[in-house]
């Protein structure tokens, strides 16, 4: 049947599917559970391809067990859509690992201070500072030193060397390229250690190189923005502040830091993959929206003052060639408490109205587990009203209790909705194919007046000639 919708329903794979040593985890149980799940008719696997997995000595990639899952996943029929997981696994929500980013590039971050730091020190070792994406500090597998782009880009080269034949036939149908914390185009402003929801987090502008670089444009970055968990009224930067010129200076510094170093990324990554659909997932930071200063998305580095961001991101950074990716389309405005301010719902709704005006592309994913038809209802909402800037949906993520009978019979219903054909695209068929019908018969009529009045012509300029 016809894919009316065109949008395919994929699936994340756990976090752990390629153990630490590069091997996949459970190879019997890991085909068993993609035989269940293709009866759903899901189209395609995501799955993290960990930087500190791949890359345990420099310049040398350990590919042999994601090869291995895609020849199971491509022998199933199912597509590919790996990520370029350039930060630690844990320290997130749902997060079931613990995978750093590999030990000779922490040692290095740590001596060096390249880890994004908050105003009192704290390091989060999650992920490499933006500062210092053009810092020639790390080794390869020959005499030459490396910056951070630079074993980003490298990395990715050899998954497109390892991966050509699936890349030019298609089974690899999109990757997903990380630039951040759980490969997002964000700041680390919400760490688990340290904050709790709702939270408005911590700018991480910190670091060494970040205030040096603040300095050189004459930047003062703000101290007086509360704590992790402060909420947006209890702080003097998000009710006065960010509204000051050197708040508003501070804030486009600070978004423009995260803007340059996803694109130094996303430009090496589309010669990398040329040929490739390529996305970039930015955060659903939901909390704190129905404050004025939208202070969460703020320290996460999104500036949606007046609801009039994440244009920018398409405009700036992304282009009409990389695919916006969203997080919590399952969740809604009335599930969220008074305090927190929190509108996923508008919120995403925001979203796909910038991708709409910008005729760009988007997919999306659900933040927590969805098990009920409310939750899904509300994804093939958000989904219908993208309409067909809405590529596809990704459900995070396959575990045991997505194979329990209910559950799983939710999940089959609402990836049969975007694989047949519903009444009324049935009924949209139908009229369209007789509005067709009658405009052939229309012409053929037309055409055929004008051959019998030629014809008739010609036969009185013979009897009068």
């Amino acid at each position: 049947l016809i894919n009316v919708n065109c949008v395919d329903i994929n699936v994340m794979m756990s976090l752990t599917t390629i153990n630490y040593n590069g091997k996949l985890q459970d190879k019997t149980k890991l085909i068993n559970d993609l035989k269940k799940l293709k009866q759903s008719n899901a189209a395609g696997l995501m799955i993290d391809v960990w930087w500190g997995i791949v890359e345990a000595q420099p310049g040398v990639y350990n590919l042999d067990g994601y090869e291995e899952f895609v020849k199971i996943a491509v022998s199933l029929k199912f597509k590919v859509q790996p990520v370029m997981s350039f930060h630690k696994c844990g320290g997130n929500v749902g997060d079931e690992c613990n995978i750093p980013i590999p030990t000779w590039v922490s040692k290095i971050a740590q001596d060096k201070k390249l880890y994004y730091t908050d105003q009192d020190g704290n390091q989060q070792d999650e992920y490499l500072s933006s500062s210092a994406d053009d810092q020639r500090l790390f080794p390869s597998n020959s005499s030459k030193f490396r910056t951070p782009v630079e074993m980003y880009s490298d990395f990715m080269k050899a998954f497109a060397a390892k991966f050509d034949p699936y890349l030019k036939n298609g089974s690899i149908n999109n990757i997903q390229i990380g630039v951040g914390p759980a490969s997002e185009m964000r700041y680390p402003s919400y760490p688990s250690n340290l904050w709790a929801f709702p939270g408005v987090g911590r700018f991480q502008a910190s670091d060494a190189l970040f205030k040096q670089a603040a300095a050189l444009h004459n930047v003062v970055i703000p101290t007086v923005n509360g704590s992790y968990n402060s909420s947006a009224a209890e702080t003097d930067f998000f009710t006065i502040g960010y509204k000051t010129d050197q708040g508003v200076k501070f804030l486009n510094f600070y978004e423009e830091m995260l803007f340059n170093h996803t694109k130094k990324i996303k430009d090496e990554a589309q010669k990398a993959f040329p040929a490739t659909t390529l996305s970039i997932k930015v955060s659903g930071i939901h909390w704190m929206y129905g404050h004025p200063s939208h202070a969460a998305e703020l320290t996460a580095g999104y500036i949606n003052l007046n609801n009039s961001g994440y244009q920018s991101i398409i405009q700036k950074v992304l282009g009409d060639k990389v695919h916006f990716d969203f997080t919590c389309l399952e969740m809604k405005n009335s599930q969220q408490e008074p305090k927190a301010l929190a509108q996923p719902e508008t919120l995403v709704r925001q979203v796909i109205d910038v991708v709409k005006s910008q005729n760009a592309k988007m997919g999306g994913e659900n933040a927590l587990p969805v098990w009920d038809k409310a939750g899904y209802d509300q994804i093939t909402k958000q989904i219908k009203y993208a309409g067909r800037s809405f590529e596809q949906f990704t459900y995070l993520r396959m575990t045991d209790a997505l194979f329990e009978e209910k559950n799983f019979d939710q999940f089959c219903k609402f990836v049969k909705q975007f694989t047949t054909i519903g009444t009324d695209a049935i009924i949209g068929i139908i009229f369209g194919g007789l509005a067709l019908v009658v405009a052939l018969v229309i012409v053929i009529i037309v055409v055929m007046k004008k051959k019998g009045t030629g014809e008739t012509q010609s036969l009185i300029d013979n009897d009068y000639t």
